[in-house]
């Protein structure tokens, strides 16, 4: 449709499309509910389809977009009877699968313990995900094993950000009564340092040198060289963009400005 008119410029047919992402020529998005489900890469001036691939037996498929590949992460359950009648769902191999923008083929696939599709992130050439028992983080290019860790329980959501050259993670299972977070070389996946928390935190990238959290009724800014808390103050809802020096947080009802270096009010 064109902005400027309303006119529609084409029309395609997709099933069930959702998230759908400007990727240059082409838009891609995720089609299907329940199987098959996969992801279209359609072109921005025709709607012409380019590419789509199916995950066979997916419950759930996100994409993920780096460069010129786009890294489709796809759930499977299967059902298990219960002795007493009822059918439990349970985690089984997912697949991810990447495809290259330039060729529009698929470069590599590989099946894996079981996924968490929301937890996937991309960045510094790898693709980082939980799978089964591990958080692993995958050549973008190749699919091949860079590195791998210990996740607190099988398929543990984990909170992931990319900042400093590290990713730092949030796991949302305690671990001896807290939640750790940890910060690892992003390449190599060696721990710099661990931070328990007293809850699950959100995660935002900060200024060079802190990442900040949303936890709860405050805002806690961590020191990515150390680990250790910074400042914690409370907010009146949670960081919604840092600009500058400035964090604004908000709700629906007000918006707040705080100084990101202290976590000192400016204005309400």
């Amino acid at each position: 449709m064109s902005a400027a008119t309303g006119e529609i410029l084409w029309q395609t047919e997709v099933f069930q499309g959702r998230m759908i992402e400007a990727h240059g020529e082409t838009f891609i998005l995720v089609h299907g509910n329940g199987d098959p489900f996969g992801a279209t890469a359609l072109d921005r001036k025709t709607g012409k389809v380019i590419w789509s691939e199916n995950i066979r037996g997916a419950n759930s498929v996100e994409f993920r977009v780096a460069g010129d590949l786009v890294h489709m992460v796809g759930s499977r359950v299967v059902e298990q009877g219960q002795d007493d009648g009822t059918t439990l769902f349970v985690p089984t191999r997912g697949e991810v699968r990447t495809v290259s923008t330039d060729t529009n083929r698929v470069q590599w696939a590989r099946t894996l313990q079981p996924l968490d599709v929301d937890s996937s992130l991309v960045g510094n050439g790898f693709l980082y995900l939980p799978s089964g028992d591990r958080l692993l983080a995958l050549h973008g290019d190749t699919g091949k094993a860079a590195w791998s860790i210990p996740l607190p329980e099988p398929e543990a959501p984990t909170v992931m950000v990319l900042h400093d050259g590290l990713l730092i993670a949030n796991f949302t299972i305690p671990i001896d009564g807290a939640y750790p977070v940890l910060g690892l070389d992003a390449k190599t996946g060696k721990e710099r340092w661990r931070l328990k928390a007293e809850s699950t935190y959100e995660l935002i990238p900060g200024p060079p040198g802190a990442v900040l959290a949303n936890a709860g009724s405050k805002v806690v800014a961590i020191d990515t060289t150390v680990g250790e808390v910074i400042w914690s103050a409370p907010m009146k809802g949670a960081v919604q963009i840092i600009a500058g020096d400035v964090v604004y947080a908000g709700n629906m009802e007000e918006l707040t400005a705080y100084d990101v270096t202290t976590g000192d009010l400016f204005y309400s």
